[in-house]
């Protein structure tokens, strides 16, 4: 049995082989801070029979270069609970800038509040699958008071639909002390996310990266050089309060629905106006230079589906005139035969996306 998510966290579970009644405790790309300066040392396993919940620092066999033919069952498992952020985990954070990055310690932007979390992570564990994979996620529901159920947002579920993690439709929700496994085949490739379906659970910390690699080809390499796990970027907004407390205040008293921060990956801060109010670090992102990394533009047509007929990078910039003129010389390489269809893609930088679709679906949709 083999195990192993806009960055988001390292990404290993526990293998029932090697770390059969351990505890392993998670390291995530965001204890290293800028330069290297500040890594945090892998915390070894703890025996404890029950404690298989923790995410292991080592990265997870599934995560690798795709090759055709190479076809992997990869096990996850996740354990959600309730949590305070910010709390004596800590420690000294950020006056010690070490401490923010030590072992369960959730900065959440430097204010303490009610979270909930898988693994003590948030966000949580990133799996990162290759296309044809089996994906076996086992969830424990460690809240006493709560339902639960995992949303796999991207993913299609076919002949899967029972898996797809929406509460009283395709499944019974994951009781209170209770355990539920989702099995899936990996069918389509692309970088989507995962989330907590019940309640206000996305919102108050379960989710996470669920990245879905294929082998090389030449689509691919016209959008990056690198494909790292560290460059996933997670985008997430957050309140100072409770989700719940914040619609309260909205809806009885003179609150608003705004958030008061936008997190990378887990990090962040709080300002007022210009001021800024907290000091917890910011996720760090390093690129080589000359190098072309994966921060092209992304394009979706709600309630479309495209073809896409032509992609290409020109260079470091390009306009729509140049674009023109390589059309009309004909420099403009279309598939017509067998384009792929897609409801989202990306423009690569400095080049440029041609897509068809049919206008067959009524309505205001938008991109």
């Amino acid at each position: 049995m083999v195990i192993k998510v806009s960055v988001g966290t390292n990404k290993h579970i526990v293998d029932d082989h090697r770390f059969k009644r351990h505890r392993v405790f998670a390291l995530s790309h965001q204890r290293e801070h800028k330069n290297k300066r500040f890594l945090v040392t892998p915390v070894t396993c703890i025996d404890g029979e029950h404690d298989w919940y923790y995410q292991e620092a080592q990265s997870h066999p599934c995560q690798r270069s795709c090759v055709p033919g190479d076809v992997k069952t990869c096990y996850y498992r996740f354990s959600i609970e309730w949590y305070w952020a910010f709390g004596k985990a800590c420690y000294d954070c950020p006056r010690t800038l070490t401490d923010c990055y030590r072992k369960d310690c959730v900065p959440a932007g430097g204010v303490e509040r009610f979270i909930t979390v898988v693994n003590i992570q948030m966000p949580g564990p990133s799996i990162e699958v290759c296309h044809g994979d089996k994906l076996e996620v086992e969830v424990e529901n460690m809240m006493d008071d709560q339902t639960t159920s995992i949303h796999w947002y991207g993913h299609h579920q076919v002949k899967t639909p029972y898996m797809d993690g929406v509460p009283f439709i395709t499944q019974c929700p994951i009781s209170p002390n209770s355990v539920f496994r989702y099995t899936m085949q990996v069918t389509n490739p692309g970088t989507h996310f995962w989330h907590g379906h019940t309640g206000w659970q996305k919102s108050s910390g379960v989710f996470g990266p669920l990245i879905v690699r294929s082998a090389p080809s030449a689509e691919a390499s016209l959008l990056y050089d690198l494909d790292l796990s560290e460059h996933t970027i997670l985008i997430n907004d957050w309140t100072r309060v409770t989700v719940m407390a914040k619609f309260q205040m909205f809806v009885q008293s003179n609150g608003n629905k705004s958030p008061e921060a936008i997190f990378v990956n887990g990090m962040g801060r709080y300002y007022n106006d210009s001021n800024r109010l907290t000091h917890t670090p910011l996720a760090v992102f390093t690129v080589q230079q000359e190098k072309h990394f994966d921060v092209n533009h992304p394009i979706h047509l709600h309630g479309y589906a495209f073809h896409v007929i032509g992609m290409d990078r020109l260079g470091e910039s390009v306009d729509e005139e140049l674009v023109k003129k390589l059309n009309r010389e004909g420099r403009v390489v279309r598939n017509l035969e067998n384009p792929p269809l897609k409801d989202s893609v990306t423009v690569p930088d400095g080049g440029y996306t041609i897509i068809r679709s049919h206008a067959n679906n009524p309505g205001r949709n938008q991109h």
